[in-house]
């Protein structure tokens, strides 16, 4: 603060980094409490954009030639990998929308990293990236990866645009429409996402996957820290489940190779 000669200068943090970062730290704070800035903290707030910037990007690299209205791929015919990452979705808008309407800003900024950090680019970017790179363009499984990204990243400009005002349009403007060119522009006049619950139980059972694929993950890193292997795709993972772990493992023996990578 000013009196203890330690005072942020918006106008500088503006000239650097630009506005909007200003408005996610504003955001991103809690209000209830004294609200901090420096440049320790700002440097935190920057990093949190760019993780939103990248899995924006991430999506929307991916949806090049992919039209919706033409492309989409029926939710019952999705991967269950895709539907649980709608799943997954479809919770945070439901938490997001609870936090704005009691003007928790701080907690919608939490929620949003948190799903654009853990549930997509730790987990479902990460295994859908060979599906994307080389799977046919028309490949049903490739487009079906296409529709959830369509969905993700339609919603996230949609819950950001109250806070990255900019941002939130320019992931807006580059969203593929295709014969759904009547979508209102800018984003500031589209409505809020609706919560589309279409299999809320795969949250859990995926949970229980990932679980796994944590301790696999932690075994592969072992062995490329101890050279036995280069890549996670030389090796050969052999599992030991519970009795428990064991039936949906089995269920799920198929897409193994694909959650270890």
């Amino acid at each position: 603060h000013k009196s203890a000669g330690n005072a942020v200068e918006p106008d500088k943090v503006i000239k650097q980094s630009g506005a909007e970062i200003i408005r996610l730290w504003c955001a991103s704070s809690n209000y209830f409490d004294d609200m901090r800035a420096s440049d320790e903290i700002l440097q935190r707030v920057m990093d949190g954009y760019r993780k939103l910037r990248n899995t924006a990007r991430f999506a929307l690299g991916n949806l090049h030639g992919f039209d919706p209205a033409r492309d989409a791929v029926p939710i019952d015919q999705m991967q269950e990998i895709d539907r649980w990452a709608l799943a997954e979705l479809a919770s945070m808008i439901e938490s997001v929308k609870k936090s704005y309407e009691a003007y928790e800003f701080h907690a919608v900024m939490q929620t949003v990293t948190s799903f654009a950090t853990v549930t997509l680019s730790a987990r479902y970017f990460d295994i859908i990236k060979d599906r994307l790179y080389t799977y046919a363009p028309k490949n049903v499984e490739r487009r079906s990866a296409q529709t959830a990204l369509y969905q993700i990243v339609d919603a996230l400009a949609r819950i950001l645009a109250p806070i990255l005002a900019f941002t939130a349009d320019e992931v807006w403007e580059h969203i593929p429409r295709g014969a759904n060119a009547d979508v209102p522009v800018p984003v500031h006049v589209a409505t809020f996402p609706e919560a589309e619950h279409h299999d809320p139980a795969l949250i859990p059972t995926w949970n229980r996957l990932f679980s796994v694929r944590e301790l696999v993950l932690g075994e592969l890193e072992k062995a490329r820290t101890n050279k036995s292997i280069g890549s996670s795709l030389e090796a050969k993972v052999v599992i030991e489940p519970s009795e428990h772990d064991a039936e949906l493992l089995q269920r799920y023996a198929s897409q193994l190779r694909y959650l270890f990578i």
